[in-house]
């Protein structure tokens, strides 16, 4: 004998997509402090990952925050370097951290004048080296 399934009277009900189908819920608002976050697909790796670890440090940057430097001077390092190279990085970053607070909030909140910083700190680093004298050929 077959066992009889308990009648229903609703109406058969479509089954909704399943969720990785379904369009991302619109959002009310958009995010104040970083909207370029994750939305953009020609948004690098690095930039993610630079926004991810340096737009929640902004508030931080106050002239009373004894630790300011020492803060951002560790989330922005490992990015300088990817710039700069191991040599310039040291100097670069100590470059940085020694803007106004205004421009480390900006660059905090910007990875293009991040980048614009470093290149510009690390242009100034490479004009002051000292030029080594071409090396004498050997006289034949």
């Amino acid at each position: 004998m077959r066992q009889q399934q308990p009648y229903n009277n609703q109406p058969a009900m479509q089954q909704p997509p399943p969720v990785s189908a379904m369009p991302p819920p619109m959002m009310s608002q958009p995010q104040a402090s970083a909207p370029h976050m994750g939305q953009n697909a020609n948004v690098s790796q690095t930039e993610q990952n630079f926004y991810a670890k340096c737009t929640k440090l902004v508030a931080s940057v106050k002239p009373e925050n004894q630790h300011m430097k020492q803060t951002v001077g560790n989330a922005i390092f490992d990015f300088v370097q990817q710039l700069t190279g191991q040599e310039l990085a040291p100097k670069v970053t100590g470059m940085l951290i020694d803007l106004s607070h205004q421009e480390i909030q900006l660059y905090l909140q910007n990875y293009t004048e991040f980048q614009r910083k470093v290149n510009e700190a690390g242009g100034m680093l490479q004009g002051m080296q000292p030029k080594m004298p071409a090396p004498q050929g050997v006289r034949m």
